[in-house]
């Protein structure tokens, strides 16, 4: 039996990849600047990405990839600051039941997510999930995101377990290799919009219910 279940968030939890890759876009184009659908998908469960500087260079390099990176993060940080970001009806429908039912059987959870720590406790705050979830572990406490395991070993020391004890449920390339290199079985969320590789993940799920199986016999 698993102890322990590790959740990313975005794309895991809620259904956020698109919102934010419409944002990026939407960012971008009133800029002045384009860049294709294929290409914004790779940052798609990154903390940080070259796409930043690749953009200010198709573009004449009038401006850095950083300064565009930090006009970015301000318009975003004025729209949540705003609460102009509703995370509240993003929930995927299969998630309820299973917080449920782990909370119900003693298995301890965490997030562990790229996002910033007050991303995810808006998340946590208007889903109303406080009580599923006393671990909440940002990317930005760690020099290196995910694909890096920093972030999955450091939370399994949160929770007081080891990776053959523990879960992680994901959905993105660099979240999957980061699960696996921190030595932890990991299920994945099937997603075919973003040119994920999944194929590293030990299971793939439609339902987060198909995971129950995979932490205990009980659930078979």
């Amino acid at each position: 039996m698993k102890k322990a279940v590790i959740f990313d968030l975005d794309g895991t939890l809620i259904d956020s990849e698109l919102f934010y890759l419409n944002l990026l876009l939407e960012f971008l184009k009133r800029k002045g600047m384009v860049l294709p659908f294929e290409k914004a998908c790779k940052t798609v469960g990154a903390h940080n990405s070259p796409i930043w500087e690749n953009v200010a260079r198709a573009h004449g390099g009038s401006i850095s990839g950083k300064t565009l990176r930090q006009e970015y993060k301000d318009e975003f940080e004025r729209k949540f600051r705003d609460r102009e970001l509703d995370y509240s009806q993003m929930q995927f429908a299969d998630v309820l039941p299973v917080l449920e039912k782990l909370r119900a059987d003693g298995v301890r959870m965490a997030i562990a997510s790229s996002s910033s720590d007050k991303i995810i406790r808006r998340v946590v705050e208007q889903q109303n999930w406080e009580r599923f979830f006393p671990v909440l572990v940002s990317g930005d406490n760690f020099r290196k995101s995910k694909p890096d395991p920093e972030i999955y070993r450091y939370t399994m020391k949160q929770l007081g377990t080891v990776p053959e004890e523990t879960l992680v449920v994901e959905d993105s390339t660099y979240g999957i290799e980061a699960g696996k290199a921190a030595g932890v079985m990991v299920a994945a969320r099937r997603d075919l919009r973003f040119g994920f590789h999944q194929e590293k993940a030990d299971c793939l799920f439609d339902d987060m219910r198909e995971i129950l199986p995979k932490i205990s016999d009980k659930y078979v």
